[in-house]
């Protein structure tokens, strides 16, 4: 073959359709070596075969790494597929990998809209245990995912501790809240605030829009509702069945993705949990509708009993999923915590001792740990501005039992538009604008229930610059 009809096959492979196949390259590269001429397209040729060759030894090392415990996000198969169709050679894996790349996007898609809440981006970040991502990538991400899940409760146990003992100064005067800042936003003290039952911390409402709209039919106190901010609870968290659900999907797919993985151990530890909660829940449900509940404690409650359940409450609530037992924990506990200081009929003051001088009944050992749970702040802050707007001079009113209250008054109550139409019926709405924090009834501000449900953030037409 001469060296023209050499270069004239060589520009045609190259720039054929559909390009050509890595063994038609190998032979071209041969029949240029027998030539013993120096051709013009050979090192393109040469480079091109290079370059195919070293796209498809990447993807069999990629492979081989996801079988020793390191998976591929989509945006690094995103990545080596873009390299790979950008090479002029036919290659079957690149057809492959676009199948793969579209069902590893579309299951990613869907487990972000089951997820991910507003705020967080990543979701193999909210599906895995807090700091587990900043591990040593060479490591198995299921061993970094197991190791960090001990660290992450004792982390919050360090930070419940913590908030904890400043609430605790603020109200004991050690410490004043005006040098201390909380919620999201890192700021001071503003307007209702409330305190989030995991880490303690404390967030304006403002800022996490709490409850904003509640109708009459369905309003209960809600101090008595458990409440994780935002900052604990970083996903929207699905039922364990929503999460199975998307697990099986991604199997079925054949796919392997970082994020199957830390899902599938999210769901271990949820199941772990539950069979370990279902049999402590089973022990004391009978102390609900017990007579004589002081000699139950007494009997059946032990320090070790209560301390096992509030850890157990901690670690559930750390698990990104929706699991009933962690209310039903909750409120064990605080039923406990609160009979047993109102058995030992406590001093008015959050902060003296447990024991009236007049008790003649000595304390239980029981009564030592719910002195400190009960010395614990109420759920709620009132502050002067707070008490400005309700014409309330009242420190212990709260934003919940503002809330009640306002849904529990009668239904030709005034609201804050200025052409209240004062709506009447068994169900009358009521929505709290996010900045000015005043209350409007859903038909003076023209917004439906259905509507009001959904609004994650809502502003009033005054705030909004209307009329």
């Amino acid at each position: 073959m001469t060296g023209q009809r050499w270069e004239e096959k060589a520009q045609g492979l190259l720039n054929s359709r559909p390009r050509p196949t890595l063994p038609k390259l190998q032979k071209l590269l041969k029949e240029a070596d027998k030539s013993g001429l120096s051709l013009p397209s050979a090192p393109a040729v040469k480079n091109t075969m290079v370059k195919a060759v070293e796209w498809v030894r990447a993807l069999s090392d990629m492979k081989l790494e996801q079988s020793k415990g390191h998976y591929t996000s989509v945006k690094q198969l995103e990545a080596v597929l873009v390299k790979g169709q950008m090479l002029p050679v036919s290659l079957p894996d690149v057809d492959r990998l676009v199948v793969k790349v579209a069902a590893a996007k579309s299951w990613h898609d869907k487990a972000s809209k089951v997820f991910v809440r507003k705020g967080f981006s990543k979701l193999l970040e909210v599906l895995s245990p807090r700091g587990s991502l900043a591990t040593d990538n060479s490591r198995p991400l299921e061993e970094c995912l197991r190791e960090s899940t001990a660290k992450e409760f004792t982390e919050m146990k360090k930070r419940r501790g913590a908030n904890m003992l400043r609430t605790e100064q603020e109200e004991r005067g050690v410490i004043s809240e005006d040098d201390n800042v909380y919620c999201i936003c890192r700021r001071g003290v503003d307007g209702a605030m409330t305190q989030c039952d995991l880490c303690y911390d404390w967030f304006h409402n403002k800022c996490v829009s709490i409850a904003k709209h509640k109708d009459l039919k369905n309003s209960e106190v809600m101090k008595d509702v458990k409440y994780l901010c935002p900052v604990c609870q970083r996903t929207k968290r699905p039922s364990v069945d929503q999460a199975l659900g998307l697990l099986i999907s991604l199997r079925q797919s054949g796919l392997a993705l970082p994020e199957g993985v830390a899902l599938s151990y999210l769901i271990e530890r949820a199941m772990e949990w539950q069979e370990k909660v279902r049999g402590l829940l089973t022990k004391h449900r009978t102390f609900a509708t017990h007579t004589d509940k002081q000699a139950y404690i007494d009997q059946h409650v032990t320090v070790k009993d209560r301390n096992q359940i509030e850890e157990l409450m901690i670690k559930g609530d750390l698990i990104e999923l929706n699991l009933e037992e962690t209310t039903e924990l909750w409120n064990l506990l605080n039923t406990i915590d609160e009979y047993v200081v109102h058995e030992k009929k406590r001093p008015s003051s959050k902060r003296s001792s447990p024991h009236s001088k007049a008790s003649s009944k000595p304390p239980s050992p029981m009564a030592a740990v719910v002195v400190a749970a009960a010395a614990l702040p109420t759920k709620r802050k009132k502050t002067p501005s707070d008490d400005r707007s309700t014409g309330s001079g009242s420190s212990t009113s709260t934003a919940r039992k503002r809330r009640k209250d306002k849904q529990n008054t009668g239904s030709d109550e005034l609201c804050s538009a200025a052409d209240c139409v004062r709506p009447e019926g068994a169900k009358v709405g009521w929505i709290q604008c996010d900045t000015c924090e005043k209350w409007y009834h859903l038909d003076c501000v023209a917004v439906s229930d259905k509507e009001a449900e959904s609004i994650e953030d809502y502003t009033c037409p005054v705030c909004t610059g209307g009329s």
